[in-house]
């Protein structure tokens, strides 16, 4: 899953991995939850059903 918030004039990419282990794979990347991903996101590739599912799982 990727994901781009492009608030505020700047843009953070999010990568979801299906299984944790993959995210060694990402140099650089910093872990977050998925309570970290904002409101306003958009979905850039990957299944929608899951995204959507990260933003209603947040509380």
């Amino acid at each position: 899953m990727l994901v781009i918030d492009r608030r505020d004039r700047r843009q953070q990419l999010f990568i979801g991995v299906p299984n944790p282990a993959l995210f060694v794979a990402y140099r650089c990347v910093e872990r977050c939850l998925g309570s970290d991903v904002p409101d306003a996101s958009e979905l850039v590739v990957g299944r929608l059903a899951v995204f959507q599912a990260v933003l209603r799982g947040r509380g």
